[in-house]
């Protein structure tokens, strides 16, 4: 399994990558923070071939690396570039059990 992720990143933002969309972020209030989740994980297709994988994954941690790769990146909201990661980094977030929230109505 490919797994990327982007060290310090903020959570996902509404509409723009660079932040809230001003108005609607005026309108906004705070009710509850929860501790910090492991963002961003990127997947790989299980028909790909172990050595591919590798191959991509070390691609894009490379993108972090270079003067154009950093400013894609961060304009598009990855101010730390990417990192590869282990499946055990995603621990926190199989704690949550999120499979057994029930979809609305």
């Amino acid at each position: 399994m490919l797994g990327l992720g982007c060290p310090k990143h903020a959570s996902a933002k509404i509409a723009t990558p660079r932040g809230f969309v001003p108005k609607l972020r005026d309108q906004l209030r705070i009710l509850w923070r929860t501790q910090r989740y492991t963002p961003h994980a990127f997947a790989a297709h299980p028909k790909l071939k172990a050595e591919q994988i590798e191959r991509i994954s070390q691609a894009m941690v490379r993108i972090g690396e270079d003067p154009e790769g950093r400013r894609l990146l961060s304009s598009l909201g990855f101010k730390n570039g990417l990192i590869q990661a282990k499946d055990a980094g995603w621990d926190d977030v199989r704690r949550l059990q999120l499979e057994k929230i029930q979809p609305l109505q």
